[in-house]
């Protein structure tokens, strides 16, 4: 690395090649790949080029025409980035927009606006905002307290809801935790271990859960309306209608929920 500092404070330049800290104040263009240590940007930044660095902060308005890979790409303004993102953690506080996929080696925090392009590869990843994912999700773990819209597949280890989700695919993971907020559609979920219900004596407030197909080992439900529940052990709580029920262990129903056939395949 070059051992000098870069800064724009009005409208400039920065070509190709190694630095050590790049700071935008102003309008700044890159012209080529770069390759720095920090980048920040607190007016408005273009970059024409591959970027390669340790941390990207953004309190501007950023926009990559090409790949990123960095350690910390952290987004307070407004960042759009048009090739792939390759990132150790990423915040999001302001809006982020990708148009291809990317890659989170350990931790996302979502907290403003996300919405990509493609699909999303996070080892961790917490929504306290706003989540559209246009093609597959796969995590580790997931914790949903905002909104999350999966066009794809949603498929990981565990997955805890306490928010909306919308997953146009398959929802599937060795665990799964929904707390029922709003109206969350899932097309399909499957798991070892699969609750929906809402936690604590008091209601605040009421949501519904809509899926057309929940399978696994063992499945608790509140408040779901789906067309096939099948499983070992299935116990339906209150606030449920599902048209038809396949078990193969138990099966205990609640006399606030409608089930239309129920089906015991026991050998």
């Amino acid at each position: 690395m070059k051992d000098y500092d870069t800064k724009i404070l009005g409208d400039g330049s920065i070509g190709a090649g190694k630095y050590n800290n790049i700071k935008i104040m102003g309008n700044g263009t890159s012209l080529g790949n770069i390759e720095c240590i920090d980048i920040s940007v607190m007016g408005d930044g273009e970059f024409k080029g591959k970027v390669e660095g340790r941390n990207i902060k953004v309190m501007g308005n950023s926009i990559f025409h090409y790949d990123i890979k960095v350690e910390e790409l952290k987004i307070l303004g407004d960042t759009t980035l048009k090739g792939k993102g390759s990132m150790t953690s990423l915040k999001v506080k302001g809006d982020f927009t990708s148009n291809k996929d990317v890659e989170v080696k350990e931790y996302a925090k979502i907290l403003g606006d996300m919405t990509l392009e493609e699909g999303l590869v996070c080892k961790y990843i917490k929504v306290l905002g706003d989540a559209t994912i246009k093609k597959n999700l796969l995590f580790d773990e997931i914790d949903v307290k905002g909104s999350i819209n999966v066009v794809g597949n949603c498929e990981g280890n565990y997955f805890y809801s306490k928010g909306e989700v919308i997953v146009e695919g398959l929802l599937s993971a060795d665990r799964i935790e929904i707390v029922p907020k709003g109206l969350s559609k899932i097309e399909e979920i499957g798991g070892s271990e699969i609750t929906i219900k809402n936690t604590g004596w008091i209601k605040i407030v009421d949501g519904m859960v809509s899926s057309k197909l929940i399978e696994g080992d063992t499945i608790i439900l509140q408040n779901t309306t789906c067309n096939i529940v099948r499983g070992h052990n299935v116990t339906i709580l209150d606030g449920c209608s599902i048209d038809k029920i396949e078990y193969t262990g138990t099966l205990k129903v609640d006399k606030k929920s409608k089930v239309g056939e129920e089906i015991c395949l026991k050998n």
